[in-house]
């Protein structure tokens, strides 16, 4: 092993430990995906990083992005 893969090894302990604590008081598994999505990690590190699959992430986040468009068009509706 050499010391590039020692350090990329240690980042990545330190990211999913700062994912632990940042993501440990949000109890539903939306709010995480949520979360992590708005600060820039891509669905298949969110799924490595919360224990689950990039399909139900990207799932997730695609079913919030059409309840995100439903609740503006809720309060905006278009009048002939």
């Amino acid at each position: 092993m050499t010391l590039d893969d020692d350090v990329r090894q240690d980042v990545q302990r330190i990211v999913r430990l700062l994912t632990i604590m940042v993501t440990k008081d949000l109890g539903q598994q939306k709010d995480k995906i949520a979360l992590l999505s708005s600060v820039g990690f891509q669905p298949i590190d969110i799924a490595e990083l919360i224990d689950t699959t990039p399909h139900t992430v990207n799932v997730t986040l695609s079913s919030m992005r059409k309840g995100n468009r439903r609740s503006k068009r809720a309060k905006n509706p278009k009048t002939p």
